[in-house]
C-alpha cells in the first residue's frame, strides 16, 4: 500500500472565475447567432473545469485520485480547484 500523500492544491476561485467567464462568452455567442461556438465553450466549462473544483468542509478530508491512482488526501478546509 502507498503511504498516505498530503496535497495543498490551489485556490478554486480562478477555476471560479474562469468557467464564468466562459459561460458569459458562450451566452454572448449565443446571442450574436454563433451556436456551435457558444456550445463549445459551454461545454467545456461544465465537462473539463466545474468537476475540478473540490469543496473540503471542516474535520473532513478529500481523497484525489487519476484514473482509479492515488494521488494524495486534502485535509485543508476550504474551496480548492
Amino acid at each position: 500500500m502507498n503511504p498516505e500523500k498530503t496535497i495543498n492544491p490551489p485556490s478554486g476561485f480562478a477555476v471560479l472565475i474562469v468557467f464564468l467567464a466562459l459561460l458569459v462568452i458562450a451566452a454572448l455567442c449565443f446571442w450574436a447567432g454563433e451556436e456551435p461556438i457558444g456550445a463549445m465553450l459551454a461545454i467545456i466549462g461544465f465537462v473539463f473545469l466545474l468537476p475540478g473544483l473540490v469543496v473540503v468542509n471542516p474535520n473532513e478530508s478529500k481523497v484525489l485520485t487519476l484514473f482509479g491512482k492515488y494521488l494524495g488526501t486534502v485535509k485543508k478546509d476550504g474551496f480548492f480547484g
